[in-house]
């Protein structure tokens, strides 16, 4: 003993190049995630040190067996290293629980467990230390007993588990040996997440084993612990001084060259950023692993004013202000880099060596923990036999015990190969991992016009269904408090209930216009802060925005675009582009009769000068009239654009502008569409808000009360043209996807109708007060001739979104140009809506052959396109989507 304590060992830091680790313990090990990580950040950081990981984790082990197996299973790999992480099953979770006795001989059970625990990792660490193996001992992750879900608490088994934690570290400091502790920070974390979401967890559903978030944690904590370093890279240039050596940390900068516009550097990194996986995304947020961990910072001083663009081997980055690029940026979060990308080819490499891995671990689980006592395992039908029996007796459904003994059968005597594989593997994997050096070319860019801003938001179709984005949760709410900024009344009961179960699938609609459809407005936000309240919930979001449309063409395409979904919670936002009331309340009815449970939340952004008016205590007039319909069906609120209104009242925040405000909010650029910062305040008062509605009884049903309106547009709807009406010749119809052009547009219109033929016709009948349609503008749309029950009358336009500045002079009182201002050399969603008469009709729609004067309508435009292609917009096409009614369609 003396002599041991006298060779004992410093902390460990870094494993070096050539140090073989095995990591050592029971299920947790063996699944193997946390080391997994750990390796990941060795091969990417240090790609010229390479090391070797074993995984010597087995399924349900104890110190005893780790005792039983340490020559066979673990010294066979000739480890530098053994790193031990056990007492998840040491501890006897059965002896836990509210349901077992408290009497002295279950207490006496408890605390021999403890003891043998002690006697025997202190044996084992003896024995590594003897054969002059270093060894780092892991403190036992956690076992969540505090957790609200459904499966059995054993509790007080994580008081076990912290008690492991101390006998770990008695033994560390009797030997010297660098300690990480799991269970604590884990603990911490779950306490943390548990104050807000009663059901979060590090774990499975089982409490035992980590999930992807808890070995992530366990990684970061591992590489924290044993002082891994920050820098991936560290790149600093002053354009101002590029005679003098550039700074470069981890990296080496062969070439750089700088004149008024743009900075060229060629750069050699030492290393590749760490690349986390979308399910590791909440870890994130939980443990600064990015600014521990993983910074690859580019730094560039004495830029000229203004936004620069970041292109690394052809491939654009981003753009960045000169300031942000003075304080420097972290490349290690942006997934477009080539070095992210050659981390992301490591990552697969290792994949392949995990796999390889788990199946020799398979065969260890078998041979270590269900062969021990067989004596006939060199007799393979004897060894099938023996193991189909004791599936079909104890383990029968157990999909993990049938592929482990499956493996057994098959790879048993194959595993020296597999060992051998996997170093080829590693070896192959550090080849994928070596530096590469990249170009930079940081050049200047000009600023975008509020023009080209309000043109972008207005472009073609984004996919409908979309994903949470973590990197667009807001880390910060305001704790701004009004009961004027949002209204609960039924609150969001289901929706609610939903995140409190363990993995809910749940879907979001947002149903809008132009800033319901943009990225970053507030729709990512709010999908990453609902992903919060549950982060085991699985989360798909609804993009029904359509830019510069209101109410009415939302009663008709709610159905199509959001209700076939069948969502949990529908958003509306109609706040800007407005629409009646009777087509609000025709979208909350078609919704309630859809499904009663399914929450509906109003939601108010504000344009223009509207901000004045609620700085003054003011609601513009527009959402007072959707307000009326919010309280009949007792529908909750949020006031957006409260909270925003009264910052720049304050001066803290500026409503419009293109350039930074000296340290102020700049809301938006063109004062409506909101910029990042803008989107962020919008979802912070939907994340206010939420914390009350929560408070409401869950389990609601709707009761649809009487209509608001008569003429509300409870019959608004949608048709695919084909299914209701007849074409006549000269029409094609196309697949939007095909088209360059086009494209866009498939999540609205996964068939075209289109036609460049004049005098080409579409007619359908149907019943009701309304009709029109859903088509594509662009440089070639034409004008086209509505008639109603066969006669050419003056059309009595309710809504739309596509008007031309042109008078129609033809004296043609059903000619309608489909041809505006939004088809300046782009392509764009648009719809009109025809009043008519209740009752009856039938709809002709005919291409004209009268051509607009298209230059005359964008005066006052860049005509630059149309006057260097002409013959673009020479043409008259009609591309038709979809019939819109406020009705019902007749069948031909």
């Amino acid at each position: 003993m003396f002599s041991l304590i006298m060779s004992a060992q410093k902390p460990a830091t870094l494993f070096n190049k050539g140090d073989r680790i095995c990591f050592v313990g029971n299920s947790i090990t063996h699944n193997g995630e946390f080391h997994h990580n750990i390796l990941q950040y060795y091969v990417t950081r240090f790609p010229q040190r390479p090391v070797s990981f074993y995984n010597a984790g087995i399924k349900g082990d104890v110190t005893g067996g780790i005792l039983r197996r340490i020559d066979s299973d673990i010294m066979i790999h000739r480890p530098t290293h053994v790193v031990i992480m056990i007492g998840m099953n040491d501890v006897q979770r059965e002896l836990y629980g509210s349901l077992v006795s408290q009497n002295a001989d279950t207490l006496l059970r408890r605390k021999k467990a403890l003891e043998l625990y002690e006697k025997n990792l202190d044996s084992i660490v003896q024995i590594c230390m003897k054969k002059g193996v270093k060894i780092i001992l892991q403190k036992p992750s956690a076992y969540d007993q505090t957790a609200t879900i459904k499966y059995p608490n054993n509790l007080g088994v994580n008081d076990a588990l912290l008690e492991c934690g101390v006998i770990m570290q008695k033994l560390a400091d009797k030997y010297h040996l660098q300690t990480v502790d799991y269970g604590s920070i884990m603990t911490a974390i779950t306490k943390q997440m548990q104050e807000k979401t009663p059901t979060a967890t590090l774990t499975v559903n089982d409490r035992v084993h980590p999930n992807s978030t808890g070995h992530f944690i366990m990684a970061y904590q591992f590489l924290k612990t044993t002082q891994a370093p920050s820098a991936v890279a560290a790149i600093s240039v002053d354009v101002q001084k590029l005679k003098s050596k550039a700074a470069c940390k981890s990296c080496r900068i062969d070439g750089a060259t700088y004149n008024k516009s743009m900075l060229t550097l060629k750069v050699l990194e030492n290393a590749l950023p760490f690349p986390v996986a979308d399910n590791q995304q909440t870890a994130v947020s939980l443990v600064p692993f990015i600014q521990d961990l993983n910074n690859e910072i580019l730094q560039v001083s004495h830029l000229a004013k203004g936004n620069y663009q970041l292109v690394i081997d052809s491939t654009v980055i981003g753009n960045f202000s000169n300031d942000t690029l003075q304080q420097g940026i972290n490349l290690a979060v942006y997934k477009k880099t080539p070095q992210y990308q050659q981390a992301i080819q490591v990552r697969k490499g290792l994949e392949l060596l995990w796999e390889t891995e788990a199946t020799i671990r398979a065969v260890a689980f078998v041979e270590h923990m269900h062969l021990q006592s067989f004596t006939r395992k060199n007799e393979p039908a004897a060894v099938k036999k023996y193991l189909d029996s004791l599936y079909t007796v104890r383990f029968k459904g157990q999909a993990y015990y049938a592929n482990a003994f499956e493996k057994y059968i098959n790879f048993h005597s194959q595993v020296p190969q597999l060992l051998r594989l996997s170093d080829s593997m590693r070896s192959a994997i550090y080849k994928t991992a070596q530096p590469i050096a990249h170009t930079f070319i940081i050049k200047k860019v000009e600023e975008p016009t509020v023009a080209a801003l309000i043109e972008a938001s207005q472009s073609g179709a984004m996919p409908l269904l979309f994903a949470v984005q973590p990197k667009y949760l807001v880390s910060e709410v305001a704790s701004f408090n009004s009961d004027k900024e949002y209204y609960i009344r039924r609150g969001l009961p289901n929706l609610i209930e939903k995140l409190n179960q363990q993995n809910p699938n749940i879907t979001v609609g947002f149903l809008g216009g132009s800033i319901t459809k943009a990225e970053d407005q507030y729709r990512n936000q709010t999908l990453a802060y609902i992903q919060s309240l549950n982060p085991h919930a699985k989360i798909r979001g609804i993009n029904a925005g359509v830019s510069g449309t209101g109410t009415e063409l939302g009663a008709c395409r709610v159905n199509e675009q959001i209700l076939q979904y069948n969502p949990d919670l529908v958003f509306v936002e109609f706040a800007v582009n407005g629409g009646s009331n009777q087509a609000m309340e025709g979208i909350v009815r078609q919704i309630i009769k859809h499904n009663p449970q399914t929450d509906i939340c109003f939601i108010y952004t504000i344009a223009g000068d509207q901000y004045l008016q609620y700085a003054k205590n003011e609601v513009p007039s527009k959402i007072q009239g959707f307000e009326k319909v919010a309280a009949h069906y007792q529908i909750p609120s949020i006031h957006m654009g409260l909270y925003p209104s009264i910052l720049a009242a304050q001066a803290k925040l500026v409503w419009k502008s293109t350039e930074e405000a000296g340290g102020k909010i700049v809301f938006s650029k063109d004062g409506t569409h909101p910029a990042k910062a803008g989107g962020d305040l919008y979802a912070q008062a939907i994340s206010r808000a939420f914390s009350m509605f929560s408070n409401i009884a869950s389990g609601q049903k709707f009761v649809l009360p009487g209509p608001l309106y008569s003429d509300n547009w409870e019959d608004g709807s949608m048709y695919n043209p084909a299914a209701i009406g007849t074409f006549s010749n000269g029409w094609e119809n196309i697949n939007p996807t095909e088209y360059s052009t086009l494209k866009g547009f498939a999540p609205w219109f996964p068939v075209v109708f289109k036609t460049a033929v004049p005098n080409a016709s579409f007619t359908f009948r149907f019943k009701g007060t309304a009709f029109g349609f859903f088509d594509i503008g662009g440089p070639e749309a034409g004008q086209v001739l509505v008639e109603v029950d066969g006669n050419c009358t003056e059309l009595t336009r309710k809504a739309g979104n596509a008007t031309s500045k042109q008078p129609n002079e033809t004296g043609d009182r059903c000619l309608n140009n489909r041809f505006n201002g939004n088809c300046n050399n782009r392509y764009r969603g648009q719809f009109e809506l025809f009043e008519v008469p209740d009752g009856e009709h039938i709809i002709k729609i005919t291409l004209s052959n009268l051509q607009a004067d298209k230059l005359a309508i964008l005066q006052g435009q860049d005509v630059s396109d149309i006057q260097e292609h002409p013959e673009k917009y020479a043409q008259q096409i009609f591309y038709l989507g979809k019939i819109l009614l406020k009705g019902t369609a007749i069948a031909e």
